[in-house]
């Protein structure tokens, strides 16, 4: 069996949007996150893996540096931690296109950048995951568009930007969305056996 894989959206998701937060004091998790992934712990262990997958252009914007971003993401991961939940690996996009303004190390076009898939696709190769089992979770439509992108399963949850797509299921809360994956019918949670 493949492993189920979760692809989640930082902020809005994980955590409360606080506009390009750059101050790991500001990190407070969005409600019921802990309760869901716990869930989905629980009904597929032991091959869950959850990933971040995030776009970060307060980079590109002068907002804050990587090192910044860094600072608010070992916060996240540490909060994580201490609730025995581990992030596998997380990607972050730097860039942003301006063009109004020099081209740089960040402010360009690249393929990184959610709704493109490349962040997923890499991480669905490094890790050897089989997209019928990996979902997208985000609250921004083109978290939704980056799932579809890659060829997974997508779900918006109603914090941060509270978007929707059309045919995307959507969910008040991150324990809502994570009833819907263990109970859709999309994963399969039994262990291989050798034949």
């Amino acid at each position: 069996m493949g492993n189920l894989g979760i692809f989640l959206d930082r902020d809005g998701t994980l955590i409360k949007e606080k506009q390009f937060i750059r101050d790991p004091r500001q990190v407070e998790l969005e409600e019921t996150v802990l309760e869901g992934l716990h869930h989905l712990q629980k009904m597929s262990h032991p091959t869950s893996q959850f990933f971040v997958i995030t776009n970060q252009s307060g980079i590109a914007r002068g907002l804050l540096s990587v090192y910044d971003f860094l600072a608010v993401q070992s916060r996240v991961l540490e909060i994580l931690r201490h609730h025995n939940i581990v992030i596998t690996d997380f990607w972050f996009c730097p860039h942003y296109s301006m063009p109004t303004k020099p081209a740089s190390r960040f402010n360009r076009v690249c393929s990184c950048r959610k709704p493109y898939p490349y962040l997923i696709t890499a991480a669905i190769h490094t890790y050897k995951l089989k997209k019928e089992a990996c979902w997208m979770i985000g609250d921004k439509a083109s978290d939704a568009y980056t799932g579809i992108n890659a060829g997974i399963q997508s779900a918006l949850v109603q914090t941060g930007y509270q978007e929707s797509v059309e045919g995307i299921p959507t969910f008040k809360n991150f324990i809502d969305i994570a009833r819907h994956i263990v109970y859709s019918g999309k994963t399969q949670y039994t262990h291989d056996t050798e034949q």
